[in-house]
């Protein structure tokens, strides 16, 4: 059981989640930027009691807390099946750690024992860490997925060159990988975007995008999404003023 009598298991913190149906979200509110396993568990067995949760398969699936003898217990493992937790998006331009404490935080595809799936959405200038735990003792914090992007432009042809890739755990992935580079003008004004499905022998992903029109000395970002059998990652690059 993932719940124990006492105060010893309870943070007392009301952290205030939203819960996000048709997207399968749950939202952790503005300013918040360290959550611990705990009051994940508990506000979202809460929820799931509600009148608003009726239609809701459960999602969340929880273990641990066992006692090891001694004043030691088996840390918790908190399972989310298609569900993901969202932090607040953010205007950047630097970024901001965010973090999942006091446990172990999983994802699955399906059901319980489905394929795994990375249980954090992303969200616009943040790298989320969750500190893992085989018993009361953290262990190290993994690196957050990321997703990179080099940008070139030749201005004779009006081609746009784009060089992507996506690290898990700092390490450069491409088996089904798919990644999508779309870029944007002066006002959020959409340009192009491109879909890139087949890796070089590094792992990045290269593609051309012809008789685009970039004016030098202007503001270009672009949004990076990489997808694989762990989930998505979403990034937001800057694209130089001066190509």
């Amino acid at each position: 059981m993932l719940l124990k009598e006492g105060v010893f298991f309870l943070s007392g913190m009301v952290v205030g989640f939203t819960y996000d149906i048709p997207n399968q979200l749950v939202h952790v509110p503005a300013g918040v930027y360290e959550i611990q396993i705990q009051d994940l568990w508990d506000e979202t067995q809460d929820w799931m009691d509600t009148y608003d949760a009726m239609s809701v398969v459960n999602f969340c699936f929880g273990s641990g807390k066992d006692p090891l003898g001694g004043s030691e217990y088996v840390g918790i493992t908190l399972t989310f099946v298609d569900w993901r937790l969202k932090f607040t998006d953010l205007l950047g331009p630097s970024f901001q750690l965010v973090a999942v404490r006091g446990g172990n935080f999983l994802g699955r595809t399906g059901s319980i024992t489905g394929a795994v799936k990375y249980p954090i959405a992303a969200s616009d200038y943040t790298h989320a860490i969750i500190a893992q735990s085989t018993s009361p003792a953290m262990i190290a914090p993994f690196l957050p997925p990321e997703c990179h992007l080099e940008v070139s432009y030749r201005e004779d042809t009006s081609t746009v060159y784009l060089g992507a890739w996506l690290e898990r755990e700092g390490v450069v992935t491409s088996e089904s990988v798919e990644i999508t580079v779309a870029v944007y003008g002066p006002g959020d004004i959409f340009l192009f975007s491109k879909l890139m499905t087949v890796p070089d022998s590094n792992g990045h992903f290269m593609g051309i995008a012809p008789l685009q029109t970039l004016v030098g000395d202007t503001t270009y970002y672009a949004i990076v999404t990489a997808v694989d059998g762990l989930g998505s990652v979403t990034t937001r690059r800057a694209i130089p003023t001066s190509l």
